[in-house]
């Protein structure tokens, strides 16, 4: 009988030591060991192959597409798709024997690809995907706020990356939004990781910008009054 082959797929940095592991545990097994080979891309040898050649040859030569989906989409090419949806696109038109471990699972495919698609054209922010308890989506609007904002924190953002930039904006329109708001909570609306988000949210302060109001335990972050004066003219 000819081994099975396992093409094991997700956003590699998300699952580093799971890829392994799974890897291992596959080879290392009396019965899976006999069965199956597991295949993981960072385990490639080196190739004269382009990346993207290199795992559409793997996943359509397998026999079993894994997919490990957790809250990352992956690096996105010029039509704003990952590699890992496009290897899972790969395996079912190749209809492929798929499994999967899923907890973004509803990120992929041609429904929520159209959202983006749809967002793009309008000039619009791509939507977010967020896996928590519910699977949510953040479809980010355009308003008369923005460009006052980004006069705001044009101080504040010089000599920034462009990602640094809108990320202080996305929060400060958060805030705008939504009121008393706590950074757990700034958290989940604007998808930025808490410890960066800690980071924008000193700068801001410091920049009088923002202010936290209340009592530490209970109390949340604020607009500067004449901050919001200027954005509700």
């Amino acid at each position: 009988m000819m081994p099975i082959r396992i093409f094991i797929s997700s956003v590699q940095s998300e699952f580093v030591s799971e890829r392994k592991k799974l890897c291992n545990y596959i080879r290392q097994d009396a019965l899976l060991g006999r069965f199956f080979i597991p295949f993981i891309f960072e385990e490639l040898p080196a190739t004269n192959k382009s990346v993207q050649q290199a795992y559409i040859e793997e996943v359509s030569s397998c026999d079993i597409y894994l997919g490990l989906f957790g809250k990352l989409y992956g690096y996105e090419n010029k039509n704003g798709i990952s590699p890992t949806e496009i290897e899972y696109d790969i395996a079912t038109e190749k209809s492929k024997h798929r499994l999967y471990l899923a907890g973004y699972i509803e990120r992929m495919g041609t429904g929520t690809r159209d959202i983006i698609s749809k967002c793009k054209a309008l000039g619009l922010k791509k939507p977010e995907f967020i896996q928590e308890e519910e699977f949510k989506i953040i479809l980010w609007r355009e308003t008369q706020s923005e460009p006052i904002i980004g006069g705001i924190t044009e101080g504040l953002t010089e000599g920034l990356t462009s990602d640094v930039k809108e990320k202080l904006t996305k929060i400060l329109l958060t805030l705008y939004q939504k009121e008393g708001i706590r950074i757990s909570e700034i958290e989940k609306l604007t998808n930025i990781p808490a410890k960066s988000l800690e980071r924008y949210i000193k700068q801001l302060k410091e920049a009088n910008i923002i202010e936290f109001r209340g009592a530490k335990r209970t109390g949340g972050y604020y607009l500067n009054e004449e901050i919001k004066k200027k954005l509700e003219k």
